[in-house]
């Protein structure tokens, strides 16, 4: 009796743990073959087992962890209550921090891609990056050729310091009267020579100050730059302040555009496919985080047109790349990325330039897609 209740127990066990292995294997559906052996005793494997007439399939399903998605679109549009379009794009913008500054970008549909401009995520690309690391050239250089001037005026002062020495020796083999005349004028020197040594270590303090400065600064900004060109995380700030991370989806070799993603979010989104026509003269808004001030918006009319841009006066300031530029109904006409400035007439603020949307689609519209049979058909399934 005792052995038969150790059997089933033993059994029990096995198909327990059997269980327990599928459970945390592939997902889908396992094999467990459960067969008698020779002496009569109940065995289980998950190959189909050799030589025996007789084998029973067990199959067990694993179940996986359904990862429900957070509706911020439905959260920030109850926070806020938008009274306008204008207001209603606000809740689709982001602030985009990188390794080396912020940028801005906005949702493009509700499963959490971000377009935003390729040098808010590769600023070590880019012409910022490059006149930084210029700066820092120029400074190493300029500590080289005070490093120089520091050492040859060093010198002189050893030379003169051996030459008023030889000065004070010379003085005893003169009379009196000549004496009094070449003390003086020594301690003349003297009081020269020690200013000047005093200078000196003031000078060279400084240098040393600066070398420390600059190297400090260059390891800094090679390790941010190095995070910068390889970096796949970049963290978000949404309207309400809140912080997430996004990954990098896309990068475009056209234009100066990016595509991130958010996971598991029901995000807020301004449509790229429904996008509004761009006139001159038209008054438009753009969208972003400029100078670190985040959820801010500025307006100005189309000045200009060109196939690959679009001229605005709107304010585009650090911080508004990669934001989007706007109609007053709330369409988007581009994506905000740089302003151009006159280098001829005094008090000029110049001219904020957007690339048009309809490169946004043409450059991402294969992962756009996606996006969209993929809820398609998760749509399907849970009807089903």
């Amino acid at each position: 009796m005792f052995s038969a209740r150790y059997s089933r127990i033993k059994t029990l066990l096995v198909l327990l743990c059997g269980a327990m292995m599928l459970s945390v294997g592939a997902p889908g559906m396992a094999e467990i073959y459960k067969y008698k052996d020779a002496n009569g005793k109940w065995q289980f494997t998950d190959k189909p087992p050799k030589g025996t007439q007789k084998s029973e399939v067990l199959n067990y399903k694993s179940k996986k962890k359904k990862v429900v998605a957070k509706d911020i679109a439905a959260a920030l549009k109850n926070k806020y209550r938008p009274s306008t379009p204008i207001e209603e794009t606000t809740l689709a913008v982001v602030s985009i921090e990188t390794a080396l500054g912020s940028g801005s970008g906005f949702f493009v549909n509700h499963d959490g891609y971000i377009v935003t401009n390729k040098h808010v995520v590769r600023p070590a690309d880019f012409k910022a990056w490059k006149k930084a690391d210029k700066d820092l050239d120029e400074a190493k250089e300029k500590i080289h050729e005070v490093e120089q001037e520091l050492a040859i005026r060093k010198a002189r002062l050893k030379k003169m310091e051996s030459e008023l020495k030889q000065y004070k020796k010379d003085i005893d083999r003169y009379n009196d009267r000549e004496k009094k005349v070449a003390h003086a004028e020594y301690e003349v020197y003297e009081q020269r020579l020690k200013k000047m040594k005093s200078r000196h270590k003031k000078d060279t303090k400084w240098l040393n100050d600066k070398k420390r400065e600059v190297s400090r600064k260059t390891s800094d900004f090679d390790s941010r730059s190095v995070k910068a060109k390889f970096s796949r995380q970049f963290k978000i700030t949404l309207k309400d302040g809140s912080k997430v991370k996004a990954s990098l989806v896309e990068l475009s070799k056209k234009h100066d555009l990016a595509l991130i993603k958010l996971d598991d979010h029901i995000t807020p989104f301004i449509d790229v496919t429904k996008s509004g026509v761009a006139a001159q003269g038209m008054k438009v808004y753009a969208v972003g985080s400029p100078l670190g001030l985040k959820d801010f918006v500025t307006s100005g009319i189309i000045t200009g047109k060109r196939n690959d841009c679009i001229y605005t006066d709107t304010q585009i300031l650090p911080g508004n790349s990669g934001g989007p530029l706007v109609d007053e109904e709330g369409r988007v006409l581009g994506v905000n990325t740089q302003k151009l400035m006159s280098t001829r007439s005094i008090g000029s603020e110049g001219f904020g330039i957007s690339i048009p949307v309809k490169f946004v689609v043409e450059e991402f519209s294969e992962f756009l897609q996606k996006a969209v049979v993929a809820e398609e058909s998760s749509t399907t399934s849970l009807a089903q």
